[in-house]
């Protein structure tokens, strides 16, 4: 059943993947032992390959079976413009700013799924978004900053990226199973990465077992886990869990690295919890 309910995991599941990859991408960036497009580009030049032997042994080697030039947009937007875009705001904005412009990508792929028929935008849903959003600014604001305009244009077109990604993703996935659709996005978004982010790294250890650590759980089983809810739920509704990053990741660095929460970490995470519920409520409600 393609709407499934229980397929909500697999964006939540998602979500959290991509929460941890914040917190070590702070220590990597952050640390300045890399520059987020380089790290981009070698998390998905590593995680590539690895995802095709993957899908090797479980019977699924990726051919081309058309949609080729879908792919590759896919690819050039969820991939390369997406993690270029958002890491070249961080020169203009404050990260906390940032990360509540990428959680705009909620609302923009439901508008953007209902202009192209594979959405209806109803008042409960639409209710839940606007209060998830509210949930994000409201526990991020004290770290919100911005330097210049160009910083929240470069985040915004980031989301409306990540946005026509996952639409397209939603399409290519009638003739590709969701690994098999990933390790095309994957491959053309690795190639449109290359000239900014082939450089030379010299890092230790510890900074490669994380590095490794953003390949495989954030990189491969993240997006992996995104395309099989896209495929199940449609475009629309895995990106309610897009606003639940933030707070994850505010959670986790608290309890890994000790950050100390802002003043808003209850009542704006109790905001995201309950708008990600109402949409969660009426989706149960509708099909039941």
């Amino acid at each position: 059943m393609r709407r499934s309910i229980a397929y909500m995991v697999y964006p939540a599941m998602a979500a959290a993947t991509w929460a941890s990859n914040i917190v070590a991408g702070r220590y990597l960036v952050g640390g300045g032992h890399l520059d987020g497009i380089t790290l981009s580009f070698y998390r998905f030049l590593m995680a590539t390959p690895l995802l095709a032997i993957g899908l090797s042994l479980a019977g699924e080697a990726p051919k081309p079976r058309g949609m080729l030039g879908k792919l590759a947009l896919a690819g050039l937007l969820g991939v390369a413009a997406f993690n270029s875009l958002l890491y070249s705001s961080l020169g203009y904005i404050s990260a906390a700013a940032t990360a509540f412009m990428a959680t705009t990508a909620t609302p923009i792929t439901y508008l953007i799924a209902a202009a192209v028929g594979r959405e209806r935008l109803r008042t409960t849903p639409m209710a839940g978004v606007a209060l998830s959003l509210v949930g994000v600014y409201v526990l991020l604001r004290e770290g919100i900053k911005v330097w210049g305009l160009l910083g929240l244009a470069l985040a915004l077109l980031a989301a409306v990226s990540w946005s026509i990604y996952t639409i397209i993703v939603d399409g290519v996935q009638e003739a590709y199973s969701p690994g098999e659709a990933l390790f095309w996005t994957m491959a053309f978004g690795t190639i449109a990465l290359a000239p900014l982010g082939l450089n030379r790294v010299s890092i230790g250890p510890l900074e490669w077992a994380i590095v490794l650590y953003v390949v495989i759980v954030p990189g491969i089983l993240g997006y992996l886990a995104w395309n099989i809810g896209v495929k199940a739920l449609g475009p629309a509704l895995p990106s309610i869990f897009i606003p639940t990053i933030p707070l994850l990741a505010t959670l986790m660095e608290a309890a890994i690295l000790g950050a100390k929460p802002g003043s808003g970490i209850v009542l704006g995470g109790g905001l995201i919890v309950a708008g990600v519920g109402l949409v969660i409520y009426d989706r149960i409600k509708g099909r039941g």
